[in-house]
């Protein structure tokens, strides 16, 4: 517990979860990324909204502004 290496998290590059809301239930996420190459430097936010139309289908909106 003393001494822990450092750790970086991330969302999933191809997959999302692997089960759905639910119907009438909603997630909301706020997904932020960061970019560097030389002196470029390049941000992301990308929220999104996950509702539950049956057990098995979710509609999702997501914005992405760069």
């Amino acid at each position: 517990m003393a001494w822990a290496p450092a750790v970086f998290a991330a969302h999933p590059m191809l997959t999302e979860d692997t089960g759905t809301q639910g119907t009438g239930k909603f997630e909301l996420e706020l997904g932020f990324a960061q970019a560097r190459d030389g002196g470029t430097k390049a941000l992301e936010f990308g929220p999104q909204l996950s509702y539950g139309v049956q057990d098995n289908v979710d509609l999702i909106a997501r914005p992405t502004w760069l």
